[in-house]
């Protein structure tokens, strides 16, 4: 319990901000180089409506995304293989759609990280419960939230760390799941 407080607290001073290209290429990218930062990553991203950084904390080889059991039961053509394929194009739509509809900055509140499990060497599930709302310019709010679990891995050549799996869990509103699967096109 104790890390997870402190965690909230190193949040809330900004200490996670995004930094220069390693590459020296123009731009920011955001780097993770703690399994913990990775939620920062998707954290900064919503608020900024940056694509790039939230692709940055994605494992593009080996990228999932797995919605609440419910929701693909519902509708299992719109919520099944979300690879990271589906994930890109999915989150480009949103974010677009966020910069162009939401007044910014969008409200994203991580409100507990749950725990950390070290599963072996370089990879580590992180659960927490999420809050995201969005105040549109039309006035209109919509919020969504839930609990997720992320299993990330460190790369052993850069030691940077991505997410291989995301798990959307629901609790009393609509999920990320649920808004993500608006910007989805089914072929």
């Amino acid at each position: 319990m104790p890390a997870s407080i402190l965690f909230l607290l190193l949040l809330s001073c900004n200490l996670f901000k995004l930094r220069p290209s390693e590459s020296g290429e123009p731009g920011s990218i955001f780097v993770a180089d703690s399994a913990y930062k990775i939620i920062e990553g998707i954290r900064e991203s919503l608020i900024s409506t940056n694509y790039n950084v939230y692709m940055s904390v994605l494992d593009s080889s080996q990228f999932y995304f797995h919605p609440p059991q419910g929701l693909v039961s519902q509708n299992h053509a719109l919520y099944s293989n979300w690879d990271y394929s589906v994930e890109s194009s999915v989150m480009a739509s949103l974010i677009l759609s966020l910069a162009k509809s939401v007044s910014l900055p969008v409200n994203v509140r991580v409100l507990n990280i749950n725990k950390q499990d070290t599963l072996e060497a370089g990879k580590v599930d992180i659960s927490f419960t999420y809050k995201i709302i969005f105040a549109f310019q039309s006035g209109d709010v919509d919020t969504v939230g839930g609990d997720g679990l992320l299993t990330v891995t460190q790369d052993s050549s850069t030691g940077l760390w991505h997410t291989v799996d995301w798990y959307d869990y629901k609790k009393d509103e609509r999920t990320l799941s649920e808004l993500k699967a608006t910007f989805r096109q089914i072929k």
